[in-house]
């Protein structure tokens, strides 16, 4: 999936600065390789992604005897670069939590027209 949010965040516009602040090139090659640097990148991206769209989740551990993570997903429905139509909420349970902040991130990005 790592691949797909990368370029499906490019197509959607999504420039993030961490890396090239830095002085790298080309940083979605980059974000493919290191998994420290792909978390931060998610974490910039859900950040664009709220501030921008104003769709917002939040991975979740559900209780102590589950291992498991989820995401909630809202958007704002008087944004016009949003998707109409789409559930307000949506639900996926992973294993990890970064994995639910990559699944958040990719159904949100899905939500942009």
């Amino acid at each position: 999936m790592k691949e797909e949010i990368i370029k499906l965040a490019k197509e959607k516009g999504f420039e993030p600065i961490s890396l090239a602040a830095r002085g790298y090139q080309n940083y979605y090659d980059t974000y493919k390789h290191d998994s420290i640097e792909y978390y931060l990148w998610l974490c910039e991206l859900q950040k664009w992604l709220r501030e921008r769209y104003k769709i917002g989740f939040l991975p979740s551990h559900m209780g102590n005897l589950s291992k498991f993570f989820i995401y909630f997903l809202n958007k704002d429905y008087n944004d016009p670069d949003v998707e109409d139509g789409s559930p307000e909420f949506e639900t996926d349970w992973c294993k990890k939590y970064d994995k639910a902040l990559e699944s958040g991130c990719f159904e949100a990005l899905k939500l942009i027209k």
